[in-house]
């Protein structure tokens, strides 16, 4: 027994007819008739009364019939879950982070994220960046944001996510002192020289 034949014993069901099943399936009746008598035989019941005017379900058919539709329906639950599991619509997912990372871009791309994918439970893991890698090494960890340049290490794959704006903070009177010319006022990108 297999799914292919419980199909057609619910298509025959509801249609009351092996010529109608075989129609709605695109199956010839021969095979239909042949399938439903292979479930018979394995069972040992006859499913059907069949006359010409069209086969109707006998009593243990009609229990039988309940049963394999929640079967068919079942299965066809656990097909669309592992698609969309396979597509990244549903699972779990673990991110490892550290903590300066837990606000600002992470924060928006973490809420689109789920917004986008309702079916995926996320898992946040603040850690170190050595028990970050290691995480994602092992597998306990799906993925990982860190700071740093893209190839930071040699044995993970990584990719650039976003570009965050840093700015220095000081004292008005620090920059009024030096009359506007500290160092890093109206600098978009200035290295700072090495103190001996």
């Amino acid at each position: 027994m297999d799914l292919r034949h419980l199909r057609y014993a619910v298509a025959a069901a509801r249609n009351g007819s092996f010529s109608a099943a075989g129609h709605e399936l695109n199956v010839r009746q021969p095979i239909i008739s042949k399938r439903i008598r292979e479930l018979e035989d394995e069972l040992g019941v006859f499913l059907f009364d069949r006359a010409t005017s069209g086969a109707r379900l006998t009593p243990t058919g009609e229990e039988f019939v309940l049963g394999a539709r929640r079967i068919i329906d079942a299965f066809q639950r656990l097909s669309e879950r592992a698609k969309a599991s396979g597509a990244g619509k549903t699972g779990r997912l673990v991110i490892g982070f550290y903590k300066s990372m837990s606000s600002g871009c992470f924060r928006v791309a973490l809420k689109t994220f789920r917004s986008k994918f309702p079916g995926v439970e996320v898992e946040l893991l603040e850690a170190s960046y050595i028990e970050l890698k290691a995480g994602v090494m092992s597998g306990t960890i799906d993925l990982a944001i860190v700071v740093g340049e893209t190839g930071r290490t040699e044995l993970l794959a990584s990719l650039p996510l976003w570009s965050t704006q840093l700015v220095v903070a000081l004292p008005e009177e620090a920059c009024a002192r030096r009359k506007g010319d500290h160092l890093l006022v109206g600098a978009e990108r200035r290295a700072i020289p090495a103190q001996p």
